[in-house]
């Protein structure tokens, strides 16, 4: 990327494998660098579980910050029609 993109929004339906993030947004081949590029991963609905897998694929930290808020959503409405 050489340091062209501010920020890159990829769904993980595209990557497929989340791996290959962290693999291609490390500072390693851009020397101007001094740290790995941070990424930050986002979903509505994920249990534990998929947390968990989606912090290891990305090769984040113990350490990595997670914020939980509730699933409440007053904005959304839902109706069912015949």
């Amino acid at each position: 990327m050489n340091g062209v993109y501010s920020i890159v929004y990829v769904c993980p339906e595209t990557v497929l494998r989340l791996s290959v993030l962290r693999e291609n947004f490390s500072a390693a081949p851009i020397r101007s660098l001094r740290s790995d590029i941070p990424l930050m991963a986002l979903t509505a609905t994920a249990t534990l579980l998929v947390r968990e897998d989606i912090r290891k694929s990305l090769l984040m930290s113990n350490e990595t910050k997670l914020i939980l808020t509730s699933f409440f959503r007053p904005n959304l409405r839902f109706s069912v029609s015949t």
